[in-house]
């Protein structure tokens, strides 16, 4: 699981620390990759739901939302604590987190984001029941906004895999003309005792 932007792959999941060796730092920017029907105060509770007290680290089994920002680009990137032994360490530093999800959109810093090393703006829901077939477990929900034009969004197209013990999944939304123009690719493996 994973895509790339701007010719550069990120596989999901991926240790916090690659994405920093190769130049992306956190921002101080509120994540803000709004998803239809859900209101920014959903960031405000999640982008720091799993913090220690201090700030620094994720709790065990948790999970914080953050932007990562390299040359104007933008990742927004769900950080998640893999251990849940809480008492063997009370907390990860956020940055020896693992990176669970990306999510990225077209805008004027990025030229090409690739899913399955097809451009996203040229994937349609039919390329996507060839490359998630429900014959291997893959479950696929699109949810029609077409009623709702003010969230810039005709469908939002969800395909999952869950074994119990790890969930993936991708999520395309596309606009309203139809163009697959913003991506999350998710892939949460079992938290570790």
């Amino acid at each position: 699981m994973g895509l790339a932007v701007n010719g550069t792959y990120y596989a999901v999941p991926s240790a916090l620390q690659q994405f920093i060796a190769d130049g992306w730092t956190i921002s101080d920017q509120m994540p803000y990759f709004l998803r239809p029907m859900v209101g920014e105060d959903y960031y405000e509770i999640r982008t720091d739901w799993s913090l220690s007290q201090d700030g620094q680290g994720i709790l065990p089994g948790g999970s914080i939302i953050r932007l990562l920002e390299k040359d104007g680009v933008l990742l927004e990137v769900m950080i998640t604590n893999l251990a849940q032994d809480q008492e063997a360490e009370p907390y990860q530093k956020i940055e020896n987190g693992t990176v669970t999800s990306i999510t990225v959109f077209y805008d004027n810093t990025r030229t090409s984001i690739q899913l399955n090393g097809k451009e996203l703006n040229s994937i349609t829901p039919e390329i996507l029941l060839e490359d998630y077939p429900t014959e291997e477990g893959w479950t696929h929900a699109p949810n029609d906004y077409c009623a709702y034009p003010e969230f810039g969004v005709s469908t939002d197209y969800l395909v999952m895999y869950d074994s119990g013990s790890e969930s993936r999944s991708v999520e395309i939304y596309f606009d309203l003309d139809n163009i697959a123009s913003k991506v999350q690719v998710v892939n949460k493996p079992e938290v570790k005792n």
